[in-house]
């Protein structure tokens, strides 16, 4: 067995086990399918890796180079994003249940925060009112490749629940916030192409419900 053209024995026996080997060529491949698939002359799209799934600095600044933002779930993860040469204005901090003094620190260091429940913008606006700020909405609904890994619906943690979602912006206008994103995170694992094309639907949905009542 080969990675980049380096016999896996080989590499072992250089440096040991346990080891980790990491194919750039194909990290870099893959990047540049996704940039490809969402390419757009008509509206303007970023992509954000999730730094939970791996967070080497080599990979974030493989990716960051290639213009991709970081989707953080922890200061360690902002600050390592940071350090790595991830730009505030690409950096979306989507933590669950953040405390006071993590979204103080997101505040200072300029990042978009993307809330995960009501709550969490009183724990915010305790250090001042960001111009901008998104919630991660749960459609009530969801499913993932097992169980365990399916985030949105009854059962899920994640998110505020869609028949809140209006109050949830409402009271973050009335704060003085002038801009507002939307996130919804609905399960992992998932390869059937009509799901996503159906829970885009649903989003959007709650998205006009939202414009409509504010």
């Amino acid at each position: 067995m080969k990675i980049c053209g380096k016999k896996v024995a080989e590499l072992t026996k250089k440096y040991g086990t346990p080891l980790y080997v990491y194919d750039f060529n194909k990290l870099h491949e893959k990047a540049q399918q996704l940039k490809n698939a969402f390419a757009s002359s008509s509206v303007e799209v970023d992509i954000y890796y999730a730094m939970k799934a791996n967070c080497h600095p080599a990979i974030i600044r493989l990716l960051c180079g290639l213009g991709f933002g970081m989707d953080c779930v922890s200061p360690g993860e902002m600050e390592l994003a940071l350090c790595n040469g991830v730009m505030a204005d690409k950096l979306l901090y989507s933590a669950n249940y953040e405390g006071p003094a993590e979204l103080k620190l997101a505040q200072k260091r300029g990042v978009k925060i993307n809330l995960d429940d009501i709550t969490s913008l009183d724990r915010m606006l305790k250090s001042g009112t960001p111009e901008i700020v998104s919630f991660r909405m749960n459609p009530g609904r969801g499913k993932g490749k097992f169980e365990e890994i399916t985030t949105a619906g009854e059962k899920a943690k994640f998110g505020v629940p869609y028949e809140d979602t209006v109050s949830a912006y409402k009271k973050a206008q009335e704060s003085g916030i002038k801009k507002f994103g939307a996130h919804m995170m609905t399960g992992s694992g998932i390869l059937e192409d009509d799901y996503f094309i159906d829970m885009l639907g649903v989003f959007l949905g709650e998205l006009k419900n939202i414009r409509d009542a504010l």
